[in-house]
């Protein structure tokens, strides 16, 4: 009887009342009646509330990581979620001294991060890593940094501000700290943000001068060299802008009465004059209408003064620096301005085979078929000749150690960005050019 009336009881839709009062007659199975009464009060267990995610340091960040002494930085922590409230991360210098920085972090209602800045001592005997960390509802994290020792505000000039394509470019520098011999210099258009065009390591020393020659290819335009550390893209001082000038042809007039005219060129002995050159020689021009007064010459371009001057001969001395570009060309002005050009006629090298490469060789004396910034590789060949250039396309001009005519000794400029496979072409004193088509370039490891 009992079970009947609870699953009557349970039917009854009155259920969903907090309490129930009940005044009920039963049917016996005998055929009795039982009258039922009383009070039902119906509970109910709410949902559990879910537990929050605990708040959590996600990471402890430095930005920049390395400074040099003296420089500040920002350390930023960030949380696994934002906080409803404001809440204070405890900050601390871990490495025993030496950072500065707030005791405490603010990270403000609804953000998931905050910043603090962080100073570095003023000066390091040596290169230090020094760290930090954030602390927080029972929970650490760190960061760490590195303070280098300044490399202190190099002078840095060049000279001429002004000068041709293939000239030399002269630097001058002053108060380097702690120079290196990876200590090197670029050239760049001015403003330009890609690769450098020119470039040549310094001699690891503080203070002096040295050349740096602009490819005889360079395009004229306005450029500036930057100087950099150890190996590295960090410009530390720059030049005032330079311009290389455009090249100008050497005028070859036709002869007409009245203009000098250059019959021949050889040595006070009659002999052919001895190209490519390799020291100084006299040579005389012979021909007609030179004037009796003084006036120019020039070879391939370059100002040479004349030694003697007469209406028909012409004493010059020529010296390797201003020969370069075999055979070359004899220009002579005369005083009123006529000028006449002729072909220098050599000793039968002009046609000479050009200068065959062997292959690349390490330190190691293995051959390899590239090399890495700053490595020191031997090039191999015959027929080498008298030092002239090794440039890369988009690689800028290699840094020449030793020159012969099997082996050329190089340094291989800093790479730009990935590896690449560049052309190189090694072109003779005289202009005798050889080419290598597949030099893998990398950057230093």
């Amino acid at each position: 009887m009992r079970a009947l009336w609870l699953a009557a009881l349970l039917a009854t839709p009155s259920l969903a009342a907090p309490s129930i009062t009940i005044d009920q007659t039963v049917t016996n199975a005998d055929g009795s009646t039982t009258r039922v009464s009383g009070t039902l009060t119906i509970t109910t267990t709410p949902a559990p509330t879910p537990i929050p995610t605990p708040l959590l340091i996600s990471t402890v960040t430095v930005n920049p990581n390395t400074v040099w002494a003296g420089q500040s930085t920002t350390a930023t922590v960030t949380l696994n979620r934002a906080p409803a409230l404001a809440v204070q991360v405890a900050m601390l210098a871990t490495d025993g001294g030496g950072l500065t920085l707030p005791t405490s972090l603010t990270i403000q209602p609804g953000q998931i991060s905050g910043t603090v800045a962080v100073g570095t001592p003023a000066t390091v005997p040596v290169d230090k890593y020094y760290s930090l960390a954030a602390s927080y509802n029972g929970q650490s994290k760190g960061a760490s940094l590195l303070v280098r020792v300044p490399v202190g505000a190099p002078s840095f000039s060049v000279s001429p501000l002004s000068l041709a394509p293939g000239a030399s470019l002269t630097l001058t520098w002053a108060s380097l700290t702690q120079p290196a011999a990876s200590d090197w210099v670029g050239v760049y258009p001015v403003g330009g943000t890609g690769a450098y065009l020119d470039w040549r390591y310094l001699n690891g020393t503080a203070a002096g001068q040295l050349p740096l020659v602009i490819a005889a290819t360079r395009a004229p335009g306005t450029y500036e060299a930057r100087l950099f550390r150890q190996g590295g893209f960090t410009v530390v001082a720059k030049s005032a802008p330079f311009t290389v000038t455009a090249t100008t042809p050497i005028p070859i007039p036709i002869p007409t009465p009245g203009f000098p005219k250059i019959e021949k060129v050889q040595t006070p002995e009659g002999a052919p004059a001895p190209w490519p050159l390799t020291a100084p020689v006299t040579l005389v021009a012979t021909g007609t209408d030179f004037g009796s007064t003084p006036g120019l010459v020039w070879i391939n371009g370059y100002p040479v003064t004349p030694s003697a001057w007469s209406e028909t001969s012409v004493s010059i001395i020529a010296s390797p620096d201003t020969t370069w570009l075999y055979p070359g060309w004899i220009t002579l002005e005369r005083e009123d301005g006529k000028a006449y050009s002729t072909k220098l006629k050599g000793d039968g090298r002009e046609a000479a085979a050009p200068p065959l490469l062997s292959g690349f060789y390490n330190a190691a004396g293995l051959k390899v078929n590239g090399g890495a910034g700053g490595e020191t590789l031997v090039i191999k060949g015959r027929g080498l000749g008298l030092q002239g250039l090794i440039t890369g396309k988009s690689a800028g001009v290699f840094e020449v150690l030793s020159w012969t005519d099997t082996a050329i000794k190089v340094k291989v400029p800093p790479a730009w960005g990935k590896a690449r496979v560049v052309g190189l072409e090694v072109t003779a004193f005289g202009g005798r050019k050889g080419y290598w088509p597949g030099f893998e370039l990398r950057p230093p490891p």
